[in-house]
């Protein structure tokens, strides 16, 4: 008899599930306090969320994800423990390709627009998991490659071609990020060159990117990438041209100051 009980109760929250409408609810506050044990690769999180009712009619069911690599310990609402059901979710959102669901019973309905807050507590041990990967098809040889677990190990053993890759963006960036961002606020403020004249600058040296990316993309498919890197980057200072400060704007705006 009492086998017969929990039946009815486990297929009381499977036709419940069936019927859940997952995106009813939507998290509109948490404050959570997260405890990690790097060694054990443990995570653990205790705190409260608000959850939001936007759907057009009340609700008492919710559905509360996450990683499938961890376990639901507690849920409370008001401070007293609700009733859930914690069940296997497939999905791509995770690492693992599933998600650990939490079918969440609420003492009263929630109206649309109405909220909820919840205390909740979780925790588990998040291991290295190509699942998802290999299911969208990778390889699995490059999947097991692609955790972001092995990254420092990964610096550390090449540290010094870590050090030049970095050395070598940062150059990079230097190099072509000169004309795309604060340059025309600096001709404005610095300089006192009036918009249109700022504007007219701007058309020149875009011109000349586009010219550069074509000629230089020939020259790298000719003669190689790292070649027509070099050669545009010692060709740099030969091309530059030294622009004229508008004195008589820059006098007007700061009371005449040479």
């Amino acid at each position: 008899m009492k086998f017969f009980c929990v039946l009815c109760v486990l297929f009381g929250f499977a036709s419940r599930a069936l019927a859940l409408e997952r995106e009813a609810f939507m998290v509109a506050k948490y404050d959570l306090a997260i405890a990690l044990e790097p060694q054990q690769q443990r995570l653990g999180a205790r705190g409260k969320i608000t959850l939001r009712n936007d759907s057009g009619h009340p609700q008492k069911i919710v559905a509360l994800q996450i990683s499938s690599s961890l376990s639901w310990r507690s849920i409370r609402v008001d401070g007293k423990a609700v009733q859930f059901v914690s069940q296997p979710y497939v999905s791509d959102i995770d690492h693992t390709g599933a998600l650990s669901e939490a079918i969440v019973t609420l003492p009263v309905e929630i109206k649309p627009k109405g909220s909820v807050e919840l205390e909740i507590g979780y925790e588990g041990v998040i291991p290295l998991d190509s699942t998802r990967l290999i299911r969208v098809g990778v390889p699995e040889g490059i999947a097991k490659h692609t955790s972001w677990d092995q990254l420092g190990r990964g610096i550390l053993s090449e540290w010094r071609l870590f050090l030049y890759l970095t050395a070598l963006m940062t150059m990079m960036i230097f190099l072509s990020h000169g004309t795309q961002d604060m340059y025309p606020t600096f001709l404005k403020l610095q300089r006192g060159f009036e918009p249109k004249e700022v504007a007219k600058i701007a058309v020149v040296y875009t011109s000349g990117a586009l010219l550069g990316g074509i000629c230089f993309g020939l020259w790298s498919d000719k003669f190689g990438r790292k070649r027509s890197m070099i050669a545009g980057s010692k060709s740099k200072p030969f091309l530059r041209v030294r622009l004229p400060t508008n004195r008589t704007r820059m006098r007007a705006g700061d009371g005449g100051r040479p």
